[in-house]
């Protein structure tokens, strides 16, 4: 039965037109402020959270932690151990799952509206009350390191992680936010609880609520369960870094039958008021999600030199970025990296055609609808927004801003955006006969 009520619900909504959607902007009366779209379709709530303020608390020697927490906060709470705690789970139809990046943190749960009250109590005891029980660290450290140990044998990870360290230094962004076998064995349950408090307060939150609740019903809720949080008022400012001049080329010598690329520059962050055109000429170069693209065609169809090549707009709280990755023969990747200098040098000069700049424009719109799937993925959307700072009116403006794209326009601004001389290109296998 449940089954059907979450399938049910994911078809509605995902028919449902975006303009459809009324997000009232709630304030409580203990003065915590949410976003709340009421779908009486189905009798499920979701609630999303983002905290401001991520791994970026934990200390250099005991990377990890902000993980390695979020990870055991399901594994007892208050007088509940593991096992209880998961009963209670089962027994309310109630799903959770934290997180943390290096910007922030993230909860979230949904259950059946009838059980409302008590999932919120139990969810908040989770976070507020978490056991940490020894024997439970210890396994899921070994689980943990057990991951890394394998996750560091992938190319595409070592060549990643040696571009952000190349990139941004001793910058956090430059750490690895998953930690390494020696940070995660160096965490104590002291460590778990003290990044437990500093990621999940109340200070800097954002708040999303989507399902069959009303405001005067979740409202009360919101300041009985929310107020439990720690309040830990901390500095944290936003601004925006730079990334290290680039070097040509790094290799990373690995005995793998094919090399893994992974490349990229400084671009801008969300907030930038030309965000979406740099969107445009992301998908252009290798962000068309399938599609055909500049990189695809060149590198993929023309000349067979891999299977898969793609870019991708990352945006952090302190910077954007325009990356990419790729793979191919050893003896390819002096041709395949040349391709790519060659495609993100035509683009930045001639920009985009016309044509290009349209089917760009229609697939950021079509697509964005399939993001609001079920109410867990709305309540992410309007935290996400919330967090990004783009206004309740986002999901129409959207669409307006987007329309409003022009080709001239995304053509001037090419030459300013993507910058082929600062690509940086990281290698990670036994490329041959490079002349870099």
């Amino acid at each position: 039965m449940r089954f059907w009520i979450v399938f049910v619900a994911s078809i509605v909504l995902l028919i449902s037109p975006l303009k459809a959607l009324e997000i009232q902007n709630v304030t409580t009366q203990g003065g915590f402020q949410y976003w709340l779209v009421e779908d009486p379709m189905v009798p499920v709530v979701s609630v999303q959270i983002l905290f401001e303020g991520g791994s970026r608390f934990e200390s250099e020697d005991k990377l990890g932690a902000s993980d390695l927490a979020a990870n055991l906060l399901t594994q007892g709470a208050g007088e509940m151990d593991r096992e209880a705690l998961q009963q209670a789970f089962y027994d309310l139809a109630l799903r959770t799952e934290f997180g943390a990046n290096i910007d922030h943190g993230s909860a979230r749960f949904r259950t059946l509206r009838k059980n409302l009250d008590r999932s919120f109590d139990l969810f908040t005891l989770v976070l507020t009350q978490p056991r940490f029980e020894e024997e439970d660290i210890e396994r899921v450290k070994t689980q943990h390191i057990a991951a890394l140990k394998k996750q560091q044998e992938s190319a595409g990870y070592v060549a990643y992680q040696t571009w952000a360290e190349l990139s941004f230094g001793d910058h956090p962004y430059g750490r690895p936010s998953d930690g390494t076998p020696e940070t995660i064995a160096a965490v104590t349950r002291e460590d778990l609880l003290d990044i437990v408090n500093k990621i999940y307060s109340r200070d800097k939150i954002y708040i999303a609520v989507v399902g069959d609740v009303s405001a005067e019903e979740m409202s009360p809720l919101i300041d009985k369960y929310l107020s439990r949080l720690p309040q830990d008022v901390f500095l944290n400012l936003v601004e925006e870094i730079q990334l290290a001049p680039a070097t040509p080329l790094e290799v990373v010598e690995k005995d793998v039958p094919q090399s893994t690329l992974f490349f990229g520059h400084q671009g801008i962050r969300r907030d930038h008021p030309d965000f979406f055109k740099a969107a445009v000429l992301n998908y252009v170069l290798g962000g068309g999600a399938g599609n055909p693209t500049r990189l695809y065609d060149e590198v993929r169809e023309k000349r067979g030199l891999a299977y898969s090549v793609g870019t991708s707009l990352v945006t952090k709280d302190q910077i954007g970025l325009i990356i990419g990755t790729a793979s191919t023969q050893n003896a390819r990747v002096n041709e395949t990296v040349k391709v790519i200098q060659e495609q993100w040098k035509q683009l930045a000069e001639k920009g985009p055609t016309e044509a290009e700049v349209e089917a760009a424009k229609k697939y950021m719109i079509g697509s964005y609808a399939l993001q609001f799937r079920s109410t867990e993925a709305i309540a992410g959307v309007l935290a996400a927004i919330q967090y990004n700072d783009l206004g309740l009116d986002y999901l129409d403006k959207r669409v307006e801003e987007i329309e409003a794209i022009r080709y001239e326009d995304v053509r001037a601004f090419a030459r300013s955006f993507l910058k082929p001389d600062d690509v940086r290109f990281v290698i990670v296998g036994q490329p041959e006969n490079m002349d870099y």
